[in-house]
């Protein structure tokens, strides 16, 4: 009965420790992306748009446009978008985005441009659409890392209190099991 005592104990033990170490586990969330610029189509026949965002160096980006195809039948199906990211150094990047045609929507087929900003300053942005594509929006966005969440952390004082109850527990039990000593009977002479 006194073993089972010493077992409760190491078991509340391991459970306080479990569950100290999830209350301090961290959940990461996906960051925000605030905009940093953007620029709409003041119509519906604008086939390039231009924008300037200002990136710290180190900032993840991302470049995001809306087109507008028509629906008659003259749209290809080689329809896609320029865009030509140049940096503050005036070195520039070229991505070109074929759009395909799905369930009534188009549809971009190649990766969005995204990347880390490798220098601070004023990055420019220009999209072009080809074979009868407009455009209604340009944006770009950088990544903005929220703080880690500690979604257990209310585990904490259960935990504390579940480990000192199991190390009371076990100290009980590894007390009370000392044998006693029998007191010597006495012999008859």
């Amino acid at each position: 009965m006194r073993k089972s005592i010493i077992v409760l104990g190491i078991v509340l033990l391991f459970v306080g420790v479990i569950s100290l170490g999830i209350s301090r586990t961290p959940v990461y969330s996906i960051p925000d992306f605030p905009i940093v610029a953007e620029v709409t189509a003041p119509n519906q026949t604008t086939y390039n748009l231009t924008l300037v965002g200002n990136l710290t160096r180190g900032d993840t980006f991302l470049i995001r446009f809306e087109p507008i195809l028509p629906t008659s039948d003259q749209v290809s199906m080689d329809a896609g978008v320029e865009i030509n990211l140049t940096d503050p150094e005036g070195r520039s990047v070229l991505y070109d985005i074929p759009l395909d045609f799905s369930s009534g929507q188009w549809f971009p087929t190649a990766r969005l441009p995204e990347g880390v900003a490798n220098i601070t300053g004023a990055y420019k942005v220009k999209a072009l659409g080809y074979m009868w594509v407009y455009l209604r929006s340009l944006t770009l966005k950088k990544a903005v890392e929220k703080p880690p969440q500690y979604p257990y952390d209310n585990l904490l004082p259960a935990g504390i209190a579940v480990v000192i109850g199991g190390t009371a527990t076990s100290i009980f039990g590894a007390k009370s099991t000392k044998s006693r000593k029998n007191p010597k009977t006495r012999s008859s002479r």
